[in-house]
């Protein structure tokens, strides 16, 4: 009998060794997962903050550019007028002397059926802003508007239509040219 207590005893402080492990580790594994959890969470929010503040910041140097970009390019738009008032016949220019003389900036010439007859980015000559069936979409509607205006605006950075580069755009309504 007294070696049967001894086993029983045995056997009820294993069993209670067990469960206390058991009940250890699960709570151990809860505080585990809820740190894990949390950390996460934490890194997620500061991986948001970094981003945010990386678009904000790109948004600012944009802005900062596109505002000196918009200068540069309605400097040059007062140039290529007086240009024309030179020399109106606008098949003869040098498109490619223009780009050059321009920093770089396309040149782009548009007749009333919003199609570009002559451009120093060849790509882009003949093409047509309107829809394929011939009618007036958004943006052929709002350029419509803009080259019936009198005044430079500026539209910001876009991407180009064949090339996909990121490019500042703008209109410059003040001359008609009779082509």
């Amino acid at each position: 009998m007294h070696r049967g207590f001894k086993t029983k005893l045995m056997m009820i402080m294993g069993f209670f060794s067990i469960v206390l492990t058991l009940s250890v580790s699960l709570v151990n594994q809860h505080r585990w997962k809820d740190n894990l959890i949390t950390s996460y969470m934490r890194e997620v929010s500061l991986v948001e903050d970094i981003i945010v503040n990386a678009v904000s910041d790109a948004d600012k140097a944009f802005q900062m550019l596109d505002s000196d970009i918009e200068k540069k390019m309605s400097d040059y738009s007062d140039r290529l007028l007086n240009k024309y008032r030179e020399n109106p016949n606008v098949e003869s220019w040098d498109y490619q002397a223009l780009k050059n003389e321009l920093d770089g900036m396309d040149i782009y010439i548009i007749d009333d059926t919003q199609t570009i007859l002559y451009s120093s980015f060849t790509k882009d000559i003949g093409l047509n802003f309107r829809e394929k069936d011939g009618t007036l979409g958004p943006f052929a509607q709002l350029l419509r508007e803009r080259l019936k205006g009198n005044q430079f605006v500026a539209d910001g950075l876009d991407q180009e239509t064949n090339t996909g580069k990121l490019k500042n755009t703008a209109t410059f309504p003040r001359m008609t040219i009779n082509i």
